[in-house]
Protein backbone atom coordinates (compact mmCIF):
# COMPACT_ATOMS: atom_id res chain seq x y z
CA UNK A 1 0.00 0.00 0.00
CA UNK A 2 1.08 3.53 -0.76
CA UNK A 3 1.51 6.15 1.51
CA UNK A 4 0.87 9.65 0.80
CA UNK A 5 1.94 13.01 2.26
CA UNK A 6 -1.74 13.38 2.66
CA UNK A 7 -3.51 12.24 5.82
CA UNK A 8 -5.94 9.39 5.22
CA UNK A 9 -9.81 10.45 5.16
CA UNK A 10 -12.22 8.79 7.24
CA UNK A 11 -13.93 7.51 3.82
CA UNK A 12 -10.77 6.07 2.38
CA UNK A 13 -10.33 4.28 5.87
CA UNK A 14 -13.51 2.95 5.49
CA UNK A 15 -13.40 1.85 1.88
CA UNK A 16 -10.00 -0.14 2.99
CA UNK A 17 -11.35 -1.86 6.04
CA UNK A 18 -14.47 -3.04 3.62
CA UNK A 19 -12.47 -4.43 1.10
CA UNK A 20 -10.13 -6.33 3.61
CA UNK A 21 -13.59 -7.41 5.68
CA UNK A 22 -15.18 -8.65 2.32
CA UNK A 23 -12.21 -10.46 1.71
CA UNK A 24 -11.91 -12.19 4.90
CA UNK A 25 -13.35 -15.27 6.10
CA UNK A 26 -15.32 -14.35 9.25
CA UNK A 27 -18.50 -15.68 9.75
CA UNK A 28 -20.12 -12.07 10.42
CA UNK A 29 -18.70 -10.21 7.65
CA UNK A 30 -21.73 -9.24 5.30
CA UNK A 31 -22.71 -7.49 8.60
CA UNK A 32 -19.86 -5.75 8.84
CA UNK A 33 -19.33 -4.73 5.40
CA UNK A 34 -23.18 -3.41 5.52
CA UNK A 35 -22.23 -1.68 8.79
CA UNK A 36 -19.14 -0.12 6.65
CA UNK A 37 -20.77 0.49 3.83
CA UNK A 38 -23.71 2.60 5.82
CA UNK A 39 -20.39 5.07 7.24
CA UNK A 40 -19.36 5.69 3.77
CA UNK A 41 -22.43 6.72 2.48
CA UNK A 42 -23.12 8.88 5.56
CA UNK A 43 -19.93 10.24 5.33
CA UNK A 44 -20.43 11.16 1.51
CA UNK A 45 -24.00 12.57 2.49
CA UNK A 46 -22.38 15.03 5.00
CA UNK A 47 -20.21 16.07 1.99
CA UNK A 48 -22.75 16.61 -0.21
CA UNK A 49 -24.78 18.75 2.15
CA UNK A 50 -25.15 22.73 1.85
CA UNK A 51 -23.03 24.30 3.90
CA UNK A 52 -25.04 27.10 6.84
CA UNK A 53 -26.31 29.95 5.81
CA UNK A 54 -24.21 32.80 7.05
CA UNK A 55 -25.78 34.62 10.42
CA UNK A 56 -27.01 38.17 10.17
CA UNK A 57 -23.79 39.03 12.09
CA UNK A 58 -21.27 37.77 9.15
CA UNK A 59 -23.75 39.48 6.40
CA UNK A 60 -22.94 42.61 8.19
CA UNK A 61 -19.63 42.16 8.71
CA UNK A 62 -19.09 41.58 5.16
CA UNK A 63 -20.91 44.15 4.10
CA UNK A 64 -18.80 47.02 6.11
CA UNK A 65 -15.50 44.75 4.84
CA UNK A 66 -17.01 45.78 1.15
CA UNK A 67 -17.82 49.69 2.29
CA UNK A 68 -14.43 49.31 3.74
CA UNK A 69 -12.97 48.27 0.47
CA UNK A 70 -14.56 50.29 -1.47
CA UNK A 71 -13.60 53.73 0.81
CA UNK A 72 -9.69 52.34 0.49
CA UNK A 73 -10.17 51.97 -3.71
CA UNK A 74 -11.53 55.41 -3.72
CA UNK A 75 -8.61 56.83 -2.04
CA UNK A 76 -6.24 54.57 -3.04
CA UNK A 77 -3.47 57.59 -3.05
CA UNK A 78 -3.59 57.50 0.63
CA UNK A 79 -3.10 56.12 3.71
CA UNK A 80 -5.22 55.86 6.97
CA UNK A 81 -5.29 54.65 10.34
CA UNK A 82 -8.11 52.71 11.88
CA UNK A 83 -9.22 56.08 13.81
CA UNK A 84 -9.34 57.70 10.78
CA UNK A 85 -11.58 54.52 8.59
CA UNK A 86 -13.70 54.32 11.59
CA UNK A 87 -14.66 58.25 11.29
CA UNK A 88 -14.36 58.62 7.24
CA UNK A 89 -15.92 54.90 6.19
CA UNK A 90 -19.48 55.38 4.87
CA UNK A 91 -22.08 52.44 6.05
CA UNK A 92 -20.31 51.80 8.96
CA UNK A 93 -21.87 51.74 12.73
CA UNK A 94 -21.43 55.18 14.99
CA UNK A 95 -19.92 53.02 17.69
CA UNK A 96 -18.30 50.19 15.51
CA UNK A 97 -14.91 49.86 17.53
CA UNK A 98 -11.38 49.63 17.15
CA UNK A 99 -11.19 45.99 17.50
CA UNK A 100 -13.96 45.38 15.10
CA UNK A 101 -12.17 47.84 12.48
CA UNK A 102 -9.01 45.54 12.96
CA UNK A 103 -11.13 42.16 12.71
CA UNK A 104 -12.52 43.46 9.71
CA UNK A 105 -9.13 43.33 7.86
CA UNK A 106 -9.11 40.19 8.53
CA UNK A 107 -11.83 38.81 6.73
CA UNK A 108 -11.16 36.68 3.50
CA UNK A 109 -13.26 39.17 1.37
CA UNK A 110 -11.02 42.35 2.79
CA UNK A 111 -7.43 40.93 2.93
CA UNK A 112 -6.14 40.47 -0.43
CA UNK A 113 -6.93 43.94 -1.24
CA UNK A 114 -5.27 46.41 1.20
CA UNK A 115 -1.69 46.53 2.57
CA UNK A 116 -0.70 47.66 6.01
CA UNK A 117 2.23 50.03 6.56
CA UNK A 118 3.77 50.67 10.19
CA UNK A 119 5.35 54.34 10.62
CA UNK A 120 6.88 55.24 13.81
CA UNK A 121 4.98 52.25 15.71
CA UNK A 122 1.81 53.53 14.12
CA UNK A 123 -0.06 50.96 11.44
CA UNK A 124 -1.90 52.65 8.36
CA UNK A 125 -3.46 51.37 5.97
CA UNK A 126 -3.96 51.57 2.12
CA UNK A 127 -5.47 50.19 -0.71
CA UNK A 128 -3.56 47.57 -2.94
CA UNK A 129 -4.64 45.77 -5.26
CA UNK A 130 -4.70 41.98 -5.01
CA UNK A 131 -0.98 40.85 -6.17
CA UNK A 132 0.35 43.74 -4.94
CA UNK A 133 -0.77 43.25 -1.36
CA UNK A 134 0.03 39.24 -1.54
CA UNK A 135 3.65 40.50 -2.85
CA UNK A 136 4.25 42.80 0.62
CA UNK A 137 2.20 40.00 3.01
Amino acid sequence: MATTKNAMTNKSALEIALTLVLESAHPEKALVAEKLQKQIASLEKKKSSPSKAQTAKQTANLSMGESLVEFLREHSNQMFTIAELMKQVPNLPEDVSNQKMTSLFRLDSVRPYYRRDVVKGKAYFQYAEPAEAEEEG
